[in-house]
């Protein structure tokens, strides 16, 4: 049997394409940006994303993610705060102020206080790793809910 990025990663298996997969509407949702250094997390984020309509792209480094978000802004940006050239903190800082633009920081850190710190800098949510692909697509299409309220 072939097993995907997700059963590799999450050990969650999928064996076909579950019903939690599917888009709410015929339309993609968007673009997510994922903003991680690790390959397989970014992949296994990328997966989820893409089997509920999204259309993802990945950056490495902060420096690559504000280059892609200056040149086609995302509807959600998945950060790890910790990348090989700095912290995640002063582009969450950045994206807060935009109202177009969810942000989602997942991070091996899971003490309270790094969470409430990525929810002070203006993170939308905070999820810790490892992350579970239903979680993951139950809190995107939240906070993409939430920002088409917006009137976006």
């Amino acid at each position: 049997m072939r097993r995907s990025p997700l059963d590799l990663v999450c050990r969650e298996p999928l064996i076909r394409k579950p019903e939690w997969s599917k888009p709410l509407s015929q339309h993609a949702p968007g673009t997510a940006l994922v903003v991680d250094s690790d390959i397989e997390d970014a992949i296994t984020l990328d997966a989820a994303l893409e089997l509920s309509g999204w259309h993802v792209q990945i950056a490495s480094t902060i420096a690559e993610a504000r280059l892609r978000i200056r040149s086609a802004p995302p509807r959600i940006v998945l950060l790890d705060m910790w990348q090989p050239d700095g912290s995640g903190a002063a582009l969450v800082r950045d994206l807060a102020g935009r109202a177009d633009i969810g942000v989602i920081v997942i991070s091996a850190c899971n003490d309270v206080a790094d969470r409430v710190v990525g929810l002070e800098l203006g993170a939308d949510d905070y999820l810790s790793k490892p992350v579970w692909p239903r979680e993951l697509t139950a809190r995107v299409r939240a906070l993409n809910r939430r920002i088409s309220m917006r009137g976006t």
